[in-house]
C-alpha cells in the first residue's frame, strides 16, 4: 500500500493550513527530528520510522543534504544481497538555536548548534521585579545579543531564540499577558525583543518557563521519551508544564499546568495574581 505524505499537527492539535511549503516543511522537520534519536539512519530506515514514502525521503534528503544540515557518515550493509544503504547523521554545526530565560533576579542564556555542541552559556544576577518591564527587555535585548555575537563566532547561526517566563503566555502573539512575580502585564515580549536585535534578523518565541521545562525533560532530561509526564517548577513562584502522548498539552486556553494559582487555602494570604491562597504563597 502506498504510504501517504505526513504532516505534523500544530500546538493545541489543530492542523497547520495545507499547502505544498507547509507539507515539506513539516516533512522536514519530521525527518530531523528522527535523525535527532538516533546516532544515524539510511534513508530506508527514515522512510520505515516516518511513514513517508521512500521517493519522499530521498528528496527531502537531497535538500538537507544541500544545506549542510545532514552528512552521509557509512553504508550499511543489509543481508547478503541487495544493494548496501548509505546512512546519515544530523551535521548542522553551522546551525543553532537559542534559550534564553528571564526570571525574578537572573537572566541565562543557552545556546547550541544543532549536534548539541554548547556554544554559549551563562546566567547574569538582574533585578528583574525592581527594574520594570521597559529596562528588563532592554538588559533580555543585550544580553541576547551578546550571545548571538558569540555563536556567530564560533560558525553557528542561530536560527531562533526562545525566551522562558515565569507567567502566562499567548504563545502565538508572544505576548506575556501575566507573570505575576515580575510584575508584567500585556508586555508584548517577542516584539520588542526582535525589535532590539534589529537587523540581527532573529526570529523570537516567548512561552512558559514550565512548559519548555518539561519540553526539555521529555526531549533530553532523565526522562527522555516518556509520553505522560508533569513536571513542576518551584522557585519564587510555582508553575508545571504537562507531556501528554509525547506533545505538550496546554489546553483550551493555553494555560494547562498553571498549578501554582490554584487556591489551597481560602484563608491565606494575598498572592501577586491578586487571588487569596494561592499555591505560591
Amino acid at each position: 500500500m502506498t504510504k501517504e505524505p505526513h504532516l505534523t499537527r500544530a500546538p493545541g492539535g489543530a492542523a497547520p493550513p495545507a499547502g505544498p511549503a507547509v507539507l515539506r516543511r513539516a516533512n522536514l522537520s519530521l525527518v530531523l527530528r528522527e535523525l535527532r534519536e538516533h546516532r544515524s539512519l539510511s534513508r530506508a530506515d527514515i522512510a520505515e520510522a516516518t511513514g513517508l514514502h521512500r521517493a519522499t525521503v530521498s528528496n527531502l534528503m537531497a535538500e538537507l543534504l544541500e544545506r549542510r544540515l545532514v552528512r552521509e557518515v557509512g553504508v550499511e550493509h543489509v543481508g547478503a544481497i541487495g544493494r548496501p544503504r548509505r546512512t546519515v547523521a544530523l551535521h548542522g554545526a553551522h546551525v543553532g538555536a537559542l534559550g534564553m530565560e528571564i526570571n525574578v533576579d537572573y537572566i541565562a542564556v543557552h545556546g547550541t548548534d544543532l549536534s548539541g555542541r554548547v556554544l554559549v552559556e551563562r546566567r547574569v544576577v538582574y533585578d528583574t521585579m525592581g527594574n520594570g518591564p521597559d529596562s528588563a527587555v532592554r538588559r533580555l535585548g543585550l544580553v541576547a545579543k551578546e550571545a548571538v555575537e558569540a555563536m556567530r563566532r564560533a560558525g553557528a547561526a542561530p536560527a531562533g531564540i526562545a525566551v522562558a517566563v515565569p507567567g502566562l503566555v499567548d504563545v502565538t502573539r508572544g505576548v506575556v499577558t501575566l507573570a505575576p512575580n515580575l510584575y508584567w502585564h500585556n508586555l508584548p515580549l517577542a516584539d520588542q525583543l526582535s525589535s532590539i536585535l534589529g537587523s540581527l534578523h532573529v526570529p523570537v518565541r516567548v512561552d512558559n518557563d514550565a512548559n519548555l521545562a518539561a519540553l526539555a525533560e521529555y526531549t533530553s532530561g532523565i526522562a527522555a521519551g516518556t509520553p505522560d509526564l508533569v513536571y513542576l517548577t518551584g522557585e519564587v513562584g510555582v508553575g508545571g508544564g504537562i507531556i501528554s502522548g509525547g506533545k505538550l498539552l496546554r489546553g483550551a486556553d493555553g494555560f494547562s499546568g498553571e498549578v501554582g494559582h490554584l487556591r489551597v487555602d481560602p484563608n491565606g494570604d494575598e498572592c501577586g495574581c491578586g487571588r487569596i491562597g494561592c499555591w505560591e504563597t
